[in-house]
């Protein structure tokens, strides 16, 4: 992997933890950030690169920070 991809889904990711419980309260159902972060992560860097993001997101919660 080249630095730019490495820092980008360093960034990607952080930026998950921190948008993660953020929602807006848009009429009946609230609209999270992390579904439009998600999709931004897909854009950037391809599919199997954002999976990494979120796999990585998900090993932080699952080792116990409270990023959820």
């Amino acid at each position: 992997m080249s630095t730019r991809t490495l820092t980008l889904t360093a960034v990607l990711t952080a930026m998950l933890c921190i948008l993660g419980p953020v929602t807006l309260p848009l009429g009946a159902v609230p609209l999270s950030l992390t579904t439009a972060l998600l999709m931004l992560m897909g854009l950037l860097l391809g599919g199997g690169r954002a999976a990494l993001c979120c796999a990585v997101y998900l090993l932080m919660g699952l080792v116990g920070l409270p990023v959820f």
